[in-house]
């Protein structure tokens, strides 16, 4: 009987820990894999278009149209996230998790 209401407040500690935090739900921001999150608030009109267009559009002309970065955003994550790209540009860590998180949202 003992291990069965420890193996219950363990779980019960577990879920509480991994539930969604308030602000992710009162947001109602949606992710391309269909989850809430907080942090898929960025748009292609409010940073997509200017990141791309400074960051990659010297090298990759065509890379800085909306609908080339949604088809290509996991593309884009390997190469941005390993540090590949952008060339000649070393971007700060929280400039890398914002681009990220933005094309992990589905690029909107």
């Amino acid at each position: 009987m003992r291990n069965v209401v420890l193996v219950a407040v363990a779980v019960s500690v577990f879920l509480v820990g991994c539930g969604p935090d308030d602000s992710s739900v009162a947001s109602g921001v949606t992710s391309s894999d269909g989850g809430t999150s907080a942090a898929c608030v960025d748009t292609w009109a409010s940073y997509g278009a200017s990141f791309f267009s400074s960051n990659c559009q010297r090298c990759h002309a065509g890379y800085a149209t909306h609908s080339t970065v949604q088809y290509a955003a996991g593309q884009f994550s390997s190469a941005i996230g390993s540090g590949q790209m952008p060339r000649g540009t070393t971007l700060s860590a929280t400039e890398r998790t914002r681009v990220l998180t933005y094309l992990s949202c589905g690029a909107r």
